[in-house]
């Protein structure tokens, strides 16, 4: 985790003076991505029964990246105006399906 990381390039900044919170992972590192979403989930507030949808729908994409897109990807977590912001990159190449 690194706070305060900055943005790769061609990813979105959070707001000016924002928290931010970043974990590089890899396909074995996901239970690790799921406990950070789940701890930012609850430092942000977010209501106790939303939180286990939440995890499952961040491990979903967090799983697509180290799996489709390349071997390593990072999240980054802040608040933006009460809501959480959960941005997944990888560094993979978009190939498109058999036709």
């Amino acid at each position: 985790m690194n706070e305060g990381a900055e943005p790769e390039a061609g990813l979105v900044s959070p707001p000016p003076g924002a928290p931010v919170k970043q974990l590089r992972f890899a396909l074995p590192d996901l239970p690790r991505v799921r406990q950070f979403a789940e701890s930012e989930a609850r430092q942000a507030g977010m209501p106790e029964d939303a939180i286990g949808d939440f995890v499952i729908a961040v491990n979903e994409v967090a799983t697509n990246a180290v799996t489709h897109g390349a071997d390593t990807a990072s999240m980054r977590t802040w608040t933006s105006s009460g809501d959480l912001v959960v941005e997944v990159h990888d560094g993979g190449v978009w190939k498109p399906g058999p036709m």
